[in-house]
């Protein structure tokens, strides 16, 4: 997702994975419960590219929501992902709501347990080369 900058967000993330299936998928989210607005708004009519091969461009600055969108793609086996591992920087976490007006995000620890490239990244494809 080299040169995806901006406020993206995991709707967004679900709004273009729509595009590339022809049958709602789950997109997972850790920083909220599962809900409705998990899952894609597939198929979306018209659609064209739910049967296309996907290749996704990543670098090293790949981060937040497009590492998700990387990340969830390449464990449901519908991107290849080529280029450098993503940052592991998805920014994993939980929102406290503290009162009516206040609220606190809280980062999950960075152990680097791979569960969303969360400390580590994601990396291309496995079989893959540099230049492929």
């Amino acid at each position: 997702m080299v040169g995806w900058t901006g406020e993206i967000n995991s709707s967004t993330v679900s709004l273009i994975a729509a595009y590339l299936f022809d049958h709602p998928e789950y997109m997972y989210d850790p920083r909220v419960s599962p809900t409705p607005q998990s899952w894609t708004l597939s198929p979306v009519a018209g659609n064209r590219l739910a049967d296309k091969p996907v290749y996704v461009l990543t670098s090293g600055s790949t981060i937040s929501a497009a590492e998700q969108f990387c990340y969830d793609l390449k464990m449901l086996k519908r991107v290849t992902l080529v280029g450098e591992t993503t940052r592991g920087s998805a920014h994993a976490g939980v929102f406290h709501r503290i009162d009516d007006h206040f609220g606190m995000g809280m980062g999950r620890d960075r152990r680097g347990t791979g569960r969303e490239g969360e400390g580590t990244g994601s990396a291309r494809n496995s079989g893959e080369t540099r230049g492929e």
